[in-house]
């Protein structure tokens, strides 16, 4: 999309959002009108939900991204921050889920005694770290989960991968 010379120009569609159709890529003509696009967008994103316990500004930030996310019918691009943010968006998510599920006070290994880290932020999980602490799982040592990767893997390990869809059956 060229720079907008008028608002008229920030309103009109991108033609390569348009050739995004339920039934895939479309190389022949425009086949999606905007009204339609933006419909098919949203039905794209209508699974995804939060569930009830996440923090007030974690929903906040879900609610900006699924905009973001929309206006991709605008500029294509958006498309692509969109999917670099909502990485950052579900690290954030798990991190404030981790503290939450300990209720702040996480069980670690420490040269392989027993203890429990005082988290009341993600903070004292980077510290603990630094200082080579490890989480206790049934008495055996795994990382603290500091990246979206580990978060997740832990996250499934705990049986919470429900996350961002309560009726997820983590099972599967």
């Amino acid at each position: 999309m060229d720079e907008p010379e008028s608002f008229e120009d920030l309103l009109r569609p991108d033609e390569l959002t348009l050739r995004f159709t339920p039934l895939g890529f479309a190389t022949g003509s425009l086949v999606m009108r905007t009204e339609g696009s933006l419909r098919h967008l949203q039905e794209s994103i209508g699974a995804a939900h939060l569930a009830d316990e996440v923090p007030e500004d974690v929903w906040q930030s879900f609610d900006r991204l699924r905009k973001l996310y929309l206006y991709g019918v605008l500029d294509y691009d958006l498309f692509t921050l969109a999917e670099d943010l909502v990485h950052l968006m579900l690290e954030a998510t798990f991190r404030v889920r981790f503290v939450s599920y300990y209720d702040s006070r996480v069980p670690i290994l420490v040269k392989g005694a027993q203890a429990t880290l005082l988290a009341s932020s993600f903070d004292a999980v980077r510290e603990a770290v630094k200082r080579g602490w490890r989480l206790d799982v049934n008495g055996a040592p795994a990382f603290l989960p500091l990246d979206l990767t580990r978060l997740f893997v832990w996250a499934r390990r705990e049986r919470l991968a429900g996350l961002l869809n309560p009726a997820y059956d983590s099972t599967d």
